[in-house]
């Protein structure tokens, strides 16, 4: 892994570097998407999502071969982020 300064510095220069089970921040670092559309996609149906106690995280193979699947899916318009499931802000 090459670190190029603080938490958010950290690059994967190569497949075997990436490690082997993601959390959300790792998936937003390797993808370059947004923290909030990660979490989203985390609760989505039919993404390789695992859940281990209350942490989600996916298995490398498993998001590569999902973003394959999912790569005619490029246009903005054609994807919508799943319905909320709770809702995250404080005393609701």
């Amino acid at each position: 892994m090459n670190h190029s300064g603080g938490k958010s510095g950290v690059r994967f220069c190569s497949y075997e570097e990436v490690p082997l089970f993601l959390g959300a921040n790792d998936i937003v670092k390797l993808t370059g998407l947004s923290r909030t559309l990660v979490y989203y996609l985390m609760r989505a149906d039919g993404f390789p999502v695992i859940t281990v106690g209350k942490r989600r995280m996916v298995r490398k193979e498993k998001l590569f071969e999902w973003l394959d699947a999912h790569e005619e899916l490029s246009k903005p318009s054609e994807w919508q982020p799943p319905a909320r499931t709770r809702s995250y802000v404080r005393g609701r």
